[in-house]
């Protein structure tokens, strides 16, 4: 079961790698360069994907990586701010968080699994949440430099999570 498991989420992992498209370098807390500060996700996703092999009902999913580049702050700081702060704030601005995950290979980096209706309340949730005042504050107490990479996904129409 655990080699299963294993084997699975590696593969999972290697596709979601080779689809990402979108990745930002950004100091987190700093002042959004644009809108949110964040990538768009694709007009495409969730159910009004319309692509061969995507489930009617998907929703649109964003795996995120943080990996963090040492200039301010370190890993730990990132967990923390997580555990303490920033899952409140981002449930509390419609993010349904799936998972979190630290890399093995990479104890730098940080990835979480975020799950939207569709690309219309991912951006709606991001600006949102940029914009809350609670956010600011932790942001600017707990700063960690990162570069954030974003992957943008859809469930097929056999996928067990959708």
């Amino acid at each position: 079961m655990t080699r299963g498991l294993i084997g699975s989420t590696a593969a999972v992992l290697a596709v979601l790698a080779a689809t990402t498209n979108a990745a930002v370098a950004q100091r987190a807390g700093a002042p959004p360069a644009r809108g949110t500060g964040e990538p768009p996700a694709p007009a495409a996703c969730g159910p009004q994907a319309g692509a061969a092999n995507v489930a009617e009902n998907a929703r649109c999913f964003e795996l995120r990586t943080y990996r963090v580049t040492g200039q301010v702050g370190d890993i730990n700081l990132l967990h923390a701010r997580f555990r303490q702060h920033s899952m409140r704030i981002l449930r509390k601005h419609g993010m349904e968080i799936m998972g979190f995950w630290q890399q093995a290979d990479r104890p730098d980096t940080l990835m979480y699994l975020v799950a939207y209706k569709d690309a219309a309340a991912r951006e709606a949730a991001w600006v949102a949440f940029q914009s809350d005042p609670e956010w600011a504050k932790v942001a600017k107490a707990m700063d960690v430099s990162l570069t954030v990479e974003s992957t943008y996904m859809v469930a097929t129409d056999y996928a067990p999570m959708k």
